[in-house]
């Protein structure tokens, strides 16, 4: 499970697809991303809202095409990921309207549920 909300504010999009040596200052070795390490298997990427669209936008391509690039890299790869994502909508958020139709193309991946 993955809290979008928490991850590290500078590298995000490393922690999800993962980076390739020296891909920033820092980066010492390859590591793999959430999505390398849960392949074959389920991610849950909690307040996916809270993603920058920027982010979003990265996701979307992964639902779209099934492929992903590591930070740094050049290639393209493939995994085999169920993915689960929760999004908090609160109804008395001035602008959520607006906020939704910037990011309506990630919403046809996804199906609301209302919990109570």
């Amino acid at each position: 499970m993955i809290n979008s909300a928490a991850l590290p504010e500078t590298l995000p999009e490393s922690e999800l697809f993962g980076h390739e040596n020296e891909a920033f200052t820092g980066a010492v070795s390859a590591k793999p991303g959430f999505f390398e390490v849960a392949d074959g298997g389920t991610l849950f990427i909690e307040e996916v809202g809270e993603m920058p669209g920027s982010l979003q936008a990265k996701l979307l391509r992964f639902l779209e095409h099934g492929s992903m690039r590591r930070v740094g890299s050049i290639k393209e790869g493939r995994v085999d990921v169920r993915l689960l994502a929760l999004a908090y909508i609160k109804s008395n958020v001035p602008g959520i309207a607006e906020l939704h139709q910037h990011r309506q193309p990630l919403g046809l991946f996804t199906s609301g549920h209302k919990l109570t």
